[in-house]
């Protein structure tokens, strides 16, 4: 029981943070403030964490190592490919490729919007960066070295610019969603993904255009 008793007040401590940062920016927040959040008494606070770094730091490596998670399962139906790639095919992929990222993100919503806005700590934001980079890397590389994509040597687009383009249309996509409030399924944030990696910005431009 101790356990779970401990755990449940580390969880509500970590509840008291992010309830903090909702009304201002990180760096204001001071101790006091996340105490009378969490409605306990200092002494229970200072048991657990000495300050608001160390309770921020485990919040992060909770949600790195999921983001980890869901990027190993759904790297597995990239693996699965075995002809080359199409754009149609490609946004098919997409349906898949992405599907335990959005359901992890879909879970974890509220907290990764505190997060991610201005309140929130911009370190995390490099480290989620640094991790989709690394697997737009790994897929990007797995396709072409097993010709399913084409990815040339000879352009004047050096291929860190491209990796970048190709991470920043994905994160920018997804961040875009769960910030902004609408009624998109996960399935259907699938399928924008699917588009966005296979369209240009001036397409997609012309898209919104047939819409109107």
């Amino acid at each position: 029981m101790t356990d779970i008793r401990s755990i449940a007040t580390k969880n509500r401590i970590k509840m008291g943070l992010l309830s903090c940062m909702k009304e201002k920016s990180y760096d204001t927040i001071l101790n006091k403030d996340i105490i009378s959040k969490a409605q306990i008494s200092p002494r229970t606070y200072y048991h657990y964490y000495s300050d608001k770094n160390i309770i921020l730091q485990e919040i992060e490596a909770e949600l790195l190592k999921g983001i980890k998670k869901a990027n190993d399962l759904d790297y597995q139906y990239v693996t699965e490919v075995n002809a080359r790639l199409t754009d149609q095919a490609n946004v098919e992929l997409a349906e898949k490729e992405f599907k335990h990222i959005i359901d992890f993100c879909t879970t974890n919503k509220d907290v990764l919007n505190i997060l991610l806005s201005t309140n929130g700590d911009i370190n995390f934001l490099i480290q989620v960066w640094q991790l989709v980079s690394m697997e737009a890397k790994r897929r990007i590389d797995f396709l072409n070295q097993n010709n399913f994509i084409d990815v040339g040597t000879d352009s004047d687009i050096p291929v860190q610019i491209v990796h970048n383009v190709y991470t920043g249309a994905v994160l920018e996509t997804i961040i875009t969603w769960l910030q902004n409030k609408n009624d998109l399924t996960p399935y259907q944030v699938r399928k924008i993904l699917g588009r966005v990696q296979v369209e240009s910005p001036a397409d997609l431009l012309l898209y919104l255009k047939r819409k109107k």
